[in-house]
């Protein structure tokens, strides 16, 4: 990956469509404060956040051929 711009999400999603574990990762890391955010947001515990993010993961990963950026 590296010649996709890091900074990119357009860019970022069709490395992972391309099977880019490196673009995957990176894609993660980003949206990862987000995706926590929800589960705190709603005051669930530490264990219960942690589930509600690997949901979250595994679905964005099984959906990222149909993933757009806005």
């Amino acid at each position: 990956m590296a010649l996709t711009p890091r900074n990119d999400d357009g860019a970022l999603l069709a490395a992972c469509r391309a099977g880019d574990a490196a673009a995957w990762e990176t894609l993660i890391r980003r949206y990862r404060r987000l995706i926590y955010s929800v589960p705190v947001a709603f005051r669930l515990p530490v264990d219960q956040a942690d589930e509600v993010f690997q949901r979250v993961t595994v679905k964005l990963f099984e959906n990222v051929s149909k993933l757009r950026v806005a």
